[in-house]
């Protein structure tokens, strides 16, 4: 076991340096927001998004990651070569332990579930920047590990702590403690109605803990603020507002947002938004973005609803680096015929492992067993994602990256079960009886 453990070290390494390299590392967009908060933390001692003094606390953003900048900063120095080795550390750690963890679970065909997280294409792409997705991605990795071994109590409330972190990590994971929890009773529920007292005590033992790990920065934030913030708020309306007219992301191709004209209810409110001057996360400006948002909600209910249908497979279907630029010269020119074909690649590779993790956890909720129990519980984040990113922005697919584990590991254990009935099948020269 550790030789295969240290060679899905060396391949996850390997796999997410390669990414890393191609991709052009760059401060921008919602980096430069963490990059500010973190250098406010070390430099003020402030959880603030301000540039100068005096710097007000703030909520625009989860705690956690910035925490983490802040953190690889003061150890190694203020460079994004030190943020990317924190994080590749990262994200290769929690790959190898889900991957290991279905290996000792099922060992026949796990190592198909591990090679695959090994392999992930997609993660370094995001090691080399500053935003949340590989700590969001590794923290949901580390918690299904967790719950894919023997439920026992230690192992219920480590893994509550872990999705504490994730909502301290990412504004749609808040609720993904409390979705844990419900599957956690459904799965007790489904299989013997009378293990639900043992489901609802397990659900409750991973509740508390992820609320013991929210609970301080929700209090921080009520008496910073004066107001209850469970965790973030800052982008929320201005998310549910775009949802309401957004149908393809070529509103963010320029330098700055071109927000479309029904995007707005009336001019009044057009000129309101403009007179912010783009400040859009102060309270006035979030006010006016909610009151925009259900206002085109009720003129319009049928076509904004149809708007949100039409985008939801952008979150999924996607190259996951649509936002990415690369740092190859050939790679650099948008439209050529070699940016096509990476593009191209890694849309074919994204769409593969969406089908294939999808059909793979079908085939095991038919199968039942533990097989059924573990994919009740993966289920359950898929869902959450879905409910929640459903009215708001997500024309990326980098929105569904937190679940990504999951579908690796459903995807790589189909394609391990696949490989042993092709063996079985077609056995190989050597192990055919009768030939020398």
């Amino acid at each position: 076991m550790s030789r295969r453990v240290l060679g899905l070290v060396l391949i996850a390494v390997l796999a997410r340096a390669v990414t890393a390299w191609v991709v052009d590392s760059r401060i921008a967009g919602d980096s430069v927001l963490y990059q500010q908060l973190a250098t406010n933390i070390l430099d003020h001692g402030a959880f603030s998004a301000s540039v100068s003094s005096p710097f007000e606390p703030t909520a625009v953003r989860p705690p956690l990651f910035p925490t983490l900048v802040a953190a690889t900063f003061w150890l190694l120095g203020r460079s994004t070569l030190a943020l990317l080795l924190v994080q590749l550390a990262l994200s290769t750690s929690a790959a190898v332990f889900l991957g290991v963890a279905f290996m000792k679970r099922w060992p026949r065909w796990g190592g198909g579930a591990a090679l695959a997280l090994a392999l992930n294409p997609f993660e370094g792409a995001f090691i080399a920047t500053m935003l949340t997705e590989t700590l969001s991605i590794s923290l949901m990795s580390f918690g299904l590990a967790l719950l894919a071994g023997r439920p026992t109590r230690r192992r219920l409330a480590v893994a509550g702590l872990v999705f504490g972190l994730c909502a301290l990590a990412r504004e749609a994971l808040l609720f993904i403690p409390a979705t844990m929890g419900a599957a956690l009773i459904l799965q007790s529920g489904l299989s013997n109605p009378r293990r639900l007292n043992r489901g609802l005590r397990r659900a409750a033992l991973v509740i508390t803990a992820a609320a013991l790990v929210v609970a301080p920065w929700t209090l921080r934030n009520f008496r910073a603020l004066g107001r209850l913030v469970p965790v973030s708020g800052g982008a929320a309306a201005y998310s549910f507002w775009i949802g309401t007219w957004e149908t393809d992301p070529s509103w963010t191709s320029g330098p700055t947002p071109q927000f479309p004209s029904e995007a707005f209810p009336s001019a009044e409110h057009r000129s309101r938004l403009e007179a912010f001057e783009g400040e859009l996360f102060q309270p006035e400006a979030q006010a006016l973005l909610y009151e925009m948002a259900i206002t085109n909600w009720r003129q319009a209910p049928g076509l904004t609803a149809l708007r949100c249908l039409r985008r939801t497979p952008l979150m999924w279907l996607g190259t996951r680096t649509e936002i990415f630029q690369f740092r190859p010269a050939a790679l650099r020119a948008r439209g050529s015929l070699v940016w096509l074909a990476h593009k191209a690649l890694y849309w074919a590779v994204n769409t593969l492992v969406i089908i294939l993790g999808f059909t793979g956890i079908f085939l095991a909720l038919r199968r039942g067993g533990a097989a059924k129990r573990l994919a009740g519980l993966a289920i359950a984040p898929i869902l959450l994602l879905g409910v929640v990113h459903f009215p708001v922005h997500n024309t990326e697919s980098r929105y569904s990256h937190p679940v990504l584990p999951i579908l690796l590991v459903a995807g790589g254990s189909l394609a391990g079960v696949l490989t042993l009935k092709l063996r079985a099948r077609w056995p190989s020269r050597r192990q055919t009886p009768g030939v020398e």
